[in-house]
């Protein structure tokens, strides 16, 4: 891989030379193969069409729950890796099991086909309209799971000081979504040339490890759709 540790200084300092963006061969994954996903959904035939779907991609499924209480009882039993909420449940909103998720540090999202305003406490979490089909909703299942595996979720990212340490996470969040790894180092090195040319037009943000997981997430997404 031609991505050394030094080359993270670079990004903090607006980068070297004249670098151009690579456009790595990045193959669809097997992003969801082995993840135990909780699916809490109250349309049965909604939750059903999920799950298959889910199973067919080689997930492990957690429920379908169809409340709240449901819901946390799956999660007290551990091993989750992501969550799938939809947000009205019988009358009854998700956001206290939501509550429970961030404190577990368990990914989540919510996928709901309701213009439903989020409390302020949720706003960075992605909202997945149910018309916008598997594949998206896939997509942002395996982004969510790799950036937590790899320690670049929003629980931990504070936690990554230095430059190695944010290069082992990024190289490990890669190879979570991509199953060759040449095309995994390749984005990797695409991410980090991206980053460099946002910061030189003056885009940048604080939280550097949240930051370059975004650029990484543009990235892969554009490369899957």
């Amino acid at each position: 891989m031609k991505i050394e540790p030094c080359q993270m200084q670079a990004i903090v300092l607006s980068g070297p030379g004249q670098l151009r963006l690579a456009r790595p061969s990045v193959r669809r994954p097997d992003s969801l193969r082995g993840l135990r996903v909780l699916v809490v959904e109250d349309d049965r035939l909604v939750a059903g069409d999920l799950a298959q779907a889910l199973r067919a991609a080689d997930a492990v499924v957690a429920g379908p729950a169809a409340t709240v209480g449901e819901g946390a009882g799956l999660l007290r039993d551990g091993g989750i890796d992501f969550a799938i909420l939809d947000i009205c449940l019988r009358r009854d909103a998700v956001f206290r099991l939501a509550d429970q998720l961030v404190a577990a540090k368990v990914p989540f999202l919510f996928h709901t086909a309701d213009s439903f305003v989020l409390p302020d406490r949720f706003k960075h979490i992605r909202k997945i309209g149910k018309h916008q089909g598997f594949g998206a909703l896939a997509a942002c299942v395996a982004l969510g799971a790799a950036r937590e595996k790899a320690g670049l979720g929003l629980s931990e990212s504070d936690l990554l000081q230095t430059n190695e340490q944010i290069l082992r996470a990024l190289r490990q969040m890669a190879r979570l979504l991509v199953t060759e790894t040449d095309a995994a180092d390749d984005l990797v090195e695409a991410t980090l040339r991206s980053a460099i040319a946002e910061a030189r037009i003056g885009f940048f943000l604080d939280d550097r490890p949240s930051w370059l997981a975004d650029v990484m997430e543009r990235l892969w997404i554009e490369r899957e759709s």
